[in-house]
């Protein structure tokens, strides 16, 4: 259902001969020095995890923070160079509590198959006002419900816990469940307990505990660009790659409940319900659950716009697996990631990214794929590859080296036939200063440079600001990781893997379209540099600086 909420409110700010603050009221208790009044709403203070909260410099005694990941309200009771952080809530703060969130089974449990990676796990926080130690042993929990597993090591068998930390406890789960049903497991020491269960059904595999998409939706008056992105369920229908790891068995198809979208991320304070929905399939080893986000009422979402490089959360879902909690889905609006050469008309490419199970952060699309280029047609940073010789994700094809002055960009016409948008010369660059858009055509490289251009800190590097070109064990890694062995698979990869072809360093000829990938890395070898390849297989190869290859980004 789509609606747009109005809200009145009115804060009065009052400064009184005491310098006192009512927000919300024009008469603040003679006590404070702030007051905020309301029936509505509530007080929000910074949110945290833990790991943010330690970086804090010097925090002040006294300083209040809300911890996201213990849920409750600290402060810090010590001082700024031995700070004490303390959960303000007084009945936290007399013992060591289990983060009830974090703990529970952990790994791959199949019927009639040996438990892989298998745990129980209870994570603690220390609220007391002194350190605590804690001895522990197989003991403490009991399993119950299906035979067949048995408790192994405990790590670590003894625990010390200084006043505000948090420590992880894994109880090591060993056997074959013998029969698909629900085990369960009750965690007992002291005081404390933790009673939880998994199902052992017909497979199962590992997951992110978080899996965070992006779309795009921006406005930004200085690079004079304006996008508005939408969620619908048919052509803006927003599809998802779920990694896995350790996957054994098969899986039930999944629909989730719908969940209405985080506050302010719609357009004019626009309200809808997702939910996520993927099919019934097979586990490999590794790889992805291919699922589609489902908009609920009128099926349209209208995304706020964002300054290019913010944030902003838009919904977030639990992913289920064969009846398991596996984790969320987190889908997240982006102002979009502007091409480094943006500011040339040429260059009007906007990117997202995507979570890729190497657990890195890649570009979603090639360098100068249609999908990104606000000026095509086929503009629509949603869209994931449709098969490997989707013409719209084929992108650019760079000289080794060489910045994105133009040589790199290619209108493919139809899916077998690409052409350069510039001609090319066999005048070879003295330098890597390139002041026309041409491509060079040599044996060997495009100038005699050195071979530095494209390291992370290279003066040519073609990705967006925060972005380098991969190393070749980096892009080889992540795709023996989803198993893509050959071209035919290539849109399978969370990169959409394409056959784009190659250019010819010697003629300037596109070659290949409809064939193979062709993707540079930053890896050097010797006089040349080294570049993966998808075509009937897999491999990493050597090639002259002066071929024509596509680019894809990862995180610096």
């Amino acid at each position: 259902m789509k609606s747009v909420i109005t809200s009145t409110f009115i804060l009065a700010i009052v400064f009184n001969s005491f310098s006192q603050i009512g927000i919300g009221t024009t008469s603040p208790n003679h006590s404070s020095i702030l007051e905020v009044n309301s029936n509505e709403k509530g007080l929000l203070i910074p949110r945290l995890s833990t790991n943010q909260r330690n970086v804090i410099t010097n925090p002040a005694n006294g300083l209040m923070i809300y911890n996201s990941t213990i849920n409750c309200i600290e402060v810090n009771y010590g001082n700024s160079s031995d700070p004490i952080w303390r959960c303000s809530n007084e009945s936290q703060n007399n013992d060591v509590k289990v983060i009830q969130d974090l703990s529970g089974f952990d790994g791959v449990f199949v019927e009639g198959s040996s438990i892989s990676n298998g745990y129980f796990k209870v994570f603690l926080v220390n609220n007391k006002f002194n350190d605590v130690g804690l001895t522990l042993n197989s003991t403490d929990l009991n399993l119950t419900g299906i035979e067949g597993i048995n408790i192994g090591i405990v790590d670590p068998e003894n625990a010390w816990l200084p006043v505000g930390d948090t420590v992880e406890i894994s109880y090591q789960l060993l056997g074959t469940p013998n029969e698909i049903g629900i085990l369960s497991g009750d965690w007992q020491v002291k005081a404390m307990s933790c009673i939880k269960s998994v199902i052992i059904g017909n497979g199962s595999a590992n997951f992110l505990p978080q899996n965070t998409y992006y779309t795009a939706s921006f406005i930004d008056t200085n690079l004079n660009v304006s996008y508005e992105g939408v969620l619908d369920n048919e052509d803006n229908q927003f599809k998802m790659k779920i990694p896995y790891t350790n996957g054994e068995g098969s899986y039930d198809g999944f629909t989730s409940d719908f969940i209405r979208n985080f506050e302010g991320s719609g357009v004019n304070g626009e309200i809808n319900r997702f939910r996520i929905l993927y099919p019934a399939g097979t586990f490999s080893s590794s790889g992805y659950i291919d699922a589609v986000l489902e908009v609920d009422g009128d099926e349209s979402f209208s995304i706020e716009k964002l300054f290019v490089g913010e944030e902003k959360e838009i919904v977030k879902l639990d992913l289920k697996v064969n009846g398991n909690i596996k984790g969320n889905i987190l889908i997240k609006s982006i102002g979009g990631i502007p091409d480094r050469n943006f500011s040339d008309d040429d260059h009007k490419f906007i990117y997202t990214t995507v979570m890729a199970l190497d657990g890195n952060v890649w570009l979603s699309h090639n360098l100068g794929a249609n999908y990104t280029n606000i000026n095509n047609p086929s503009f629509n940073l949603s869209n994931s590859v449709l098969s490997y010789n989707d013409l719209d994700a084929y992108g650019s094809l760079y000289q080794w080296g060489r910045f994105s002055d133009g040589h790199e960009l290619i209108n493919y016409t139809t899916s077998g036939v690409g052409i350069s948008n510039y001609g090319d010369t066999n005048l070879i660059a003295s330098n890597h200063l390139i002041t026309d858009s041409l491509f060079i055509k040599a044996s060997g490289g495009w100038t005699s440079s050195g071979s530095t251009l494209w390291q992370s800190s290279g003066v040519n590097n073609p990705c967006p600001v925060g972005f380098r070109i991969p190393t070749s064990t980096e892009f080889n890694t992540l795709l023996s990781l989803e198993g893509i062995t050959n071209i035919n698979m290539g849109s399978n990869s969370i990169l959409g893997i394409t056959a784009g072809g190659y250019r010819n360093r010697s003629t300037g000829e596109i070659i290949s379209e409809n064939f193979g990938g062709y993707f540079w890395t930053s890896t050097t070898n010797g006089s040349g540099s080294n570049y993966l390849k998808l075509s009937s297989n897999r491999r990493v190869s050597k090639a002259a600086r002066a071929m024509g290859y596509s680019c894809r980004c990862i995180n610096e």
